[in-house]
């Protein structure tokens, strides 16, 4: 699908060697005052760790993805892309150095207006009403994944593009890489013991990071992955219990006949898996009437597909 022209954000984590800490800050701020120049950088964000076994971060953001790329092929000697790690969610950072691009044009106006039209960053979002309408409206523009997944919508998740501040921004990517990363090895043909492991915890890891930073939405995406994770492994107990937190979330916060009928798909799914025909039948019939429910011909395609899929499971039985 074709990806809108966004800011994108890069991050890029490095662990200290014991007692190199300093000098690993210092050399990433160097790093960081070498882009200052180039095209397209809207600001960077240097984040130490208090905790010097984790990564120090630093969080790049560019105003889209090709100006990031023109800057990686110019660069002479750019940042090592392969040094993206991820460190404990429980992490505290302190910000060494934040610099923005659109600081510095203000600052330049403000000295000739002697100071008296100062930028207020707050002036762009809060004005009078209340914060939480911002993020009630943008918490789930920042990503959208390439492939086409159940997220009922294409901007929900954005491989790769983050907002907000650069811990949670880094946390935001591990949630949404660790997502995709699940999707591959569910889709694999090839899966071996080891890539069942993985794929676990990589769907355990996202559900992690997601309730750290997400919304509704995303607690009731992750909970029907790992479910469907389970479900491929042949653990009924844990594909149903996943599943029943996520309709139990979509209904709660009323997340809409997308969400609830994924998580009657799940349900469906889990009861096709242990054999109860009966179960199976409650849940299809309750996640196709949700289908019918729902207005967005893409993602309704999908829900139809995979409750089709089930349909089939139940044929083959019978």
């Amino acid at each position: 699908m074709e990806l809108a022209d966004t800011e994108y954000t890069f991050v890029l984590g490095s662990v200290a060697a014991d007692g190199q800490l300093d000098a690993l800050v210092d050399a990433l701020v160097a790093e960081a005052e070498a882009t200052e120049e180039s095209p397209g950088l809207i600001g960077y964000e240097i984040l130490r760790p208090l905790d010097p076994a984790q990564p120090v971060l630093l969080v790049s953001t560019w105003e889209s993805e090709d100006a990031f790329e023109d800057f990686m092929e110019t660069a002479e000697g750019g940042p090592d892309t392969s040094g993206l790690v991820a460190g404990s969610t429980n992490t505290v950072y302190e910000t060494v150095v934040s610099y923005s691009v659109e600081e510095l044009v203000d600052d330049d106006v403000d000295d000739d207006d002697d100071g008296e039209d100062e930028y207020d960053v707050d002036d762009d979002y809060d004005d009078d009403d209340d914060p939480g309408d911002d993020y009630e409206d943008e918490a789930d523009a920042d990503y959208e994944d390439e492939r086409d997944l159940p997220l009922g919508d294409e901007d929900e998740l954005r491989s790769g593009q983050s907002s907000g501040d650069g811990a949670s921004s880094a946390e935001r990517m591990f949630a949404v890489d660790l997502f995709n990363a699940t999707w591959d090895l569910l889709e694999s043909e090839s899966r071996t013991a080891e890539d069942d492991r993985t794929m676990l915890g990589a769907a355990l890891a996202s559900r992690f990071h997601w309730r750290h930073v997400g919304e509704p939405k995303n607690f009731s995406i992750s909970d029907w992955q790992v479910s469907r994770v389970f479900a491929e492994l042949g653990d009924v107990v844990r594909a149903r219990e996943y599943a029943g937190s996520a309709l139990e979330i979509a209904t709660e916060y009323g997340l809409g006949p997308f969400y609830v009928g994924y998580a009657e798909e799940a349900l469906a799914r889990a009861a096709a898996l242990a054999g109860d025909d009966g179960e199976r039948e409650h849940w299809m019939s309750r996640a196709r009437a949700s289908l019918d429910d729902i207005e967005d011909a893409e993602t309704k395609a999908l829900l139809a597909a995979d409750l089709d899929e089930i349909d089939r499971w139940g044929t083959a039985a019978d």
